[in-house]
């Protein structure tokens, strides 16, 4: 006592009386001041608790206004709670977490709401990868229908040719004129984008984009609590008739949603959608085979072999002069009449796999 004590009245170097190590990661450090808890914290604990977290109790501490929002802080303290945030985890380091919403439509987001440099908002990241590119939609809708929501839209072929950016719009009613995007000021997503990608079926596309949570004369997308969001994906690249539509609930500061598709390993293998769903409003577009192969079969016949057989009987009409102007009309009416029947058949076939009759011609290709 006497050296340590002298040493430390001498101002040196004395015996210290803690010592230690400690790890740190300070990206879990960020994940908990932002969300509350981590993503596989006590993993490979044997069986100890969790150790997360509730949420900051009081958000209007941050740039968040509690004042508008009615639902608690989020709590996840339960092994259950542990194993779902696990199971949502995006493998997409700019995001945190992941839901599929179809087969081929996954949805990756990450909240920002303490943040005490820019007001909350969200970052989501659509994944299409159906095999061919098409146009996303993706927005709130309070009761879960198309009319009456405010989506975000992004459509590849505006993209190519002058360079826009998804942007806002409402759904005012059925077919494509009803889609209205909202005035310039109210465009104010960051960030966003839209862009072809390769899939395992040949392509796809990946939409982007931050929005802020509350924006005034539009509906507020709530960080903690069930909300409601509907989805759709384009047959193209132009906006028309959409191949998938649907809408679902989820908390977003839980990621639990109970419309969430969940693929089994033989969904994953065969690509079906059986089961694909739980609650939700997935409407994979309807194939009428059988239609469309009666049209091939008239249209084969009119300009494969009727048409062809007309203008043949003109050219020999000397070696049967007296009969092929009746084998030429006969072959000509044949081809109106097989040509009539393909486009009729065309039409029905389409409307048959259509939901509403203004889908059909809602696109110049559909028109010409």
């Amino acid at each position: 006592d006497g050296e340590g004590g002298g040493a430390e009245d001498d101002g040196g170097l004395g015996m210290h009386v803690l010592k230690g190590a400690f790890k740190l990661n300070f990206a879990d450090v960020v994940q908990k001041a932002r969300y509350g808890y981590v993503i596989g914290e006590g993993e490979g604990d044997g069986g100890a608790t969790s150790g997360m977290v509730a949420a900051p109790s009081n958000p209007s501490s941050s740039n968040y206004n509690s004042a508008s929002s009615s639902s608690s802080s989020p709590s996840y303290s339960s092994a259950a709670s542990e194993e779902q945030l696990n199971k949502c985890k995006s493998d997409d380091p700019s995001y945190l977490h992941m839901i599929h919403l179809t087969p081929d439509l996954r949805l990756d987001y990450d909240l920002d709401v303490w943040s005490d440099d820019d007001p909350p908002s969200i970052s989501i990241k659509l994944t299409y990868a159906g095999g061919s590119s098409a146009w996303i939609g993706f927005g709130v809708s309070p009761d879960g229908n198309m009319i009456g929501s405010e989506v975000i839209i992004g459509r590849p072929d505006l993209a190519r040719a002058d360079g826009e950016r998804p942007l806002k719009y409402r759904i005012k009613g059925k077919g494509t004129t009803a889609v209205v995007p909202m005035d310039g000021r109210e465009q104010t997503l960051r960030e966003a984008s839209i862009e072809q990608a390769s899939s395992p079926d040949g392509g796809g596309t990946i939409m982007k984009f931050k929005k802020l949570l509350r924006e005034t004369g539009e509906h507020t997308i709530e960080p903690a609590g069930i909300m409601t969001f509907v989805y759709a994906v384009g047959s193209g690249d132009a906006l028309a008739y959409h191949r998938h539509k649907g809408s679902f609930r989820i908390d977003l500061s839980k990621c639990i949603s109970p419309d969430a598709y969940e693929p089994s390993s033989s969904q994953e293998g065969e690509g079906g959608t059986s089961g694909s769903s739980h609650g939700g409003d997935h409407h994979p577009r309807r194939t009428n085979r059988s239609g469309w192969v009666a049209h091939g079969v008239l249209a084969t016949l009119a300009w494969a072999f009727t048409a062809p057989f007309a203008v043949t009987t003109a050219w020999f009409r000397t070696l049967v002069p007296s009969s092929w102007i009746y084998v030429h009309v006969f072959s000509n009416v044949a081809t109106f009449l097989l040509t009539s029947m393909a486009f009729i058949v065309a039409v029905a076939t389409m409307g048959s796999e259509t939901e509403s009759p203004s889908d059909h011609f809602s696109a110049v290709h559909h028109v010409v």
